[in-house]
């Protein structure tokens, strides 16, 4: 559960039975997208939580009364910023909506403090839950018995969407490979829109052709995501710069809780929450500031630590403790337990 989750689903009162078997849903998933299919099935369930959104108001109020209908509670995951979902841009226009749907939802479970902070600013005054991402730590173990010797192989893996994300990766991997020409980045993922599709990677292959760095990158598109653990496997460092735009300090990256997870090192920008979680040069390589001078420095530092596997080991420590499904269990049930006993 992380930055564009779409699955939508429905569990019951207990929620750390429900988070344990999250590897095996299997008939506890339920498409949430229709009214109908609410009104068939809600009434199984004492809390409703969909993934996704946040969507128009209207729309939202209707979904919360049909959930209260049937007798259930609306917990809703705030995984983004608001504009990337409803396109909204403006402060005075996110302010309104957000203040629109604000007391609406049951509970909410935003996943950085910059969303939590927006909903009390425009009058949330219902139970707040913060949760970052939900990573299925066990899933990487294969991952973490991979060992390297030296760095030659970096990896990104995500949505290529955002432009100056994008940027600020192959003109960092320029700089760095001037000097250590043996290194390959892999980029791995895709564009959520098939019609811009062309034109966007169109433009990132010329950024690429102009930085002379075509032959070290090697782009993957979307693939299954068994052969994404492969490339996993075989990579020996893991890059992830973010601007210090809105999308990135309101959300957090869930390509990141699998990179720590893998047990292999990791350079992020520190963008959001992520200082909260990480520290530089002990679980994770972190960088200040969105620029590819610093992104690129911190990368040529990390591929020469000799601590290097030392802090991917740490920074999969980390991972297990803020983001595994057993630490968003405890999490979850803490603030149950504390909200109804209040």
């Amino acid at each position: 559960m992380g930055e564009g989750s779409q699955v939508q689903y429905m569990y019951s009162k207990a929620p750390s039975m429900f988070l344990e078997r999250l590897p095996k849903i299997g008939n506890l998933l339920r498409q949430l997208t229709q009214i109908a299919v609410i009104k068939k099935h809600g009434a199984m369930y004492d809390l409703i939580v969909p993934l996704g959104g946040p969507y128009k108001p209207s729309g939202e109020k209707k979904r919360v009364e049909t959930v209260h209908s049937v007798g259930a509670e609306y917990l809703h995951p705030i995984l983004e910023h608001p504009m990337v979902r409803t396109g909204i841009s403006g402060i005075r226009e996110l302010d309104n909506y957000v203040k629109d749907i604000a007391n609406i939802y049951d509970y909410i479970m935003p996943i950085t403090t910059y969303l939590s902070s927006m909903y009390r600013r425009n009058g949330r005054r219902k139970p707040i839950f913060l949760n970052p991402i939900i990573v299925n730590t066990a899933e990487f173990s294969f991952v973490k018995n991979a060992k390297f010797q030296s760095v030659r192989n970096l990896l990104y893996c995500g949505n290529l969407d955002h432009a100056r994300e994008m940027e600020l990766l192959v003109k960092s991997f320029s700089l760095v490979v001037k000097h250590k020409s043996d290194l390959k980045l892999r980029i791995v993922g895709g564009y959520s829109s098939i019609r811009k599709a062309h034109q966007k990677h169109s433009k990132l292959k010329s950024l690429c052709s102009k930085l002379g760095i075509n032959d070290s990158v090697i782009f993957t598109g979307n693939i299954s995501h068994s052969s994404v653990l492969k490339h996993y496997a075989g990579s020996d460092m893991f890059l992830l710069p973010r601007p210090y735009e809105a999308y990135s300090l309101a959300g957090f990256p869930s390509k990141l809780g699998e990179y720590l997870a893998s047990g292999k090192p990791v350079v992020t920008t520190g963008t959001g929450d992520i200082p909260m979680y990480l520290e530089d040069g002990h679980t994770a390589y972190i960088v200040d500031m969105d620029n590819e001078s610093a992104f690129s420095e911190k990368i040529a530092t990390a591929i020469e630590d000799d601590r290097s596997n030392e802090i991917g080991a740490a920074g999969a420590e980390a991972a297990e403790k803020y983001f595994s499904i057993q630490a968003t269990t405890r999490r979850i049930s803490n603030f149950f337990v504390n909200t109804l006993c209040m």
